[in-house]
């Protein structure tokens, strides 16, 4: 999954033929928006469809129904935050398997180390006489591993791993063992590493006459908005940061507080810590038919679309308020 991607929404056809042209659908859809990502829930079994703002997902959905004849239920909007980790740590996993035949055996060991950006991911491998192989099949183990953090479920970022020790048989070990070794490593290693929770930042434009500026100002700091620029004379412009989490509404309110004269833009800036206690206070899912609320968010555990795949746009904001 790729940084961009800030929001889901899931998507259930209505039966085995809506299934199909729903996948005709995507693929088409896919081929024209390089922001639009498309994975499957593990534990539910369905279709996920990653954007990075609503409207992006909303216009999704319109295009599903109208051009391609679509009729699928869409689930709430969820928030797709991040994880990482703040400490350094040193784990060791054994896969081992005994089936009547031929066994399975893999050893290694990991060191986990924060990325000072918070951002990507470094695989590195400092252990000696393992063949390539299994080197490499503990890489793919750990990134695989990455798609799902130990608090929410959600894609890891901003970690260094660097396999460190390994240690095989040549009768049982194999690429398979490997692989399951290092994503174990991965999995156990992360909940010891002081994990924390990333939320998505945007980056915010606004532009509203003169007379809207205090309310318009004073609603964005109640939503833990930082402006780092505003003037202009009679039309205010605007720009900033703001967590995304914190926006669910505000076009309706402004629209309520100025007849429609604020009109804004958004798009994913970065990520920065939420404290865990914040993010489970905000931890409630926003359907795109309902009335849109201060919040949004939720585990979401995605398989991730494959490696390459962008997100996308979605509701509360109209189409031409919201990039």
């Amino acid at each position: 999954m790729i940084a961009e991607h800030v929001l889901s929404v899931s998507i259930a056809p209505s039966g085995k033929e809506e299934e199909l042209k729903l996948a005709a659908a995507l693929t088409l859809l896919r081929k024209e928006d390089a922001l639009l990502g498309v994975g499957t829930d593990p534990e539910t079994g369905k279709m996920i469809l990653y954007g990075v703002g609503e409207l992006h997902l909303q216009l999704v959905r319109e295009r599903l129904q109208r051009e391609f004849g679509v009729k699928s239920a869409f689930g709430p909007l969820r928030i797709v935050y991040r994880e990482t980790i703040h400490r350094e740590v040193r784990e060791e996993a054994k896969f081992i398997r005994k089936s009547g035949g031929r066994g399975q055996f893999a050893h290694c060991t990991l060191k986990l180390e924060p990325l000072a950006d918070q951002d990507g991911f470094e695989f590195d491998c400092d252990a000696q006489g393992i063949p390539p192989a299994f080197v490499g099949s503990v890489e793919r183990g750990v990134r695989e591993a990455l798609d799902q953090g130990p608090i929410g479920g959600y894609p890891l970022i901003g970690i260094k791993a660097t396999l460190v020790g390994a240690s095989f048989n040549e009768e049982e070990s194999n690429e398979m063992a490997f692989k399951i070794a290092g994503a174990m490593a991965l999995r156990s290693g992360c909940k010891k590493a002081s994990p924390a929770i990333l939320e998505p930042v945007m980056k915010l434009e606004a532009a509203f006459p003169e007379k809207y500026a205090g309310a318009v100002v004073g609603e964005l700091n109640g939503r833990r908005a930082n402006i780092l620029e505003i003037g202009g004379g009679s039309i205010q412009k605007l720009k900033g940061t703001v967590p995304l989490s914190e926006m669910f509404g505000f076009a309706n309110t402004m629209r309520g507080l100025s007849s429609g004269n604020v009109s804004f833009m958004m798009e994913p800036s970065h990520f920065e810590e939420i404290p865990t206690e914040k993010w489970r206070a905000t931890n409630d899912p926003h359907s795109p038919d309902e009335p849109p609320t201060a919040s949004a968010g939720r585990p979401v555990k995605p398989s991730g679309p494959k490696p390459g795949i962008p997100g996308g746009k979605g509701k509360d904001f109209p189409p031409e308020q919201d990039a």
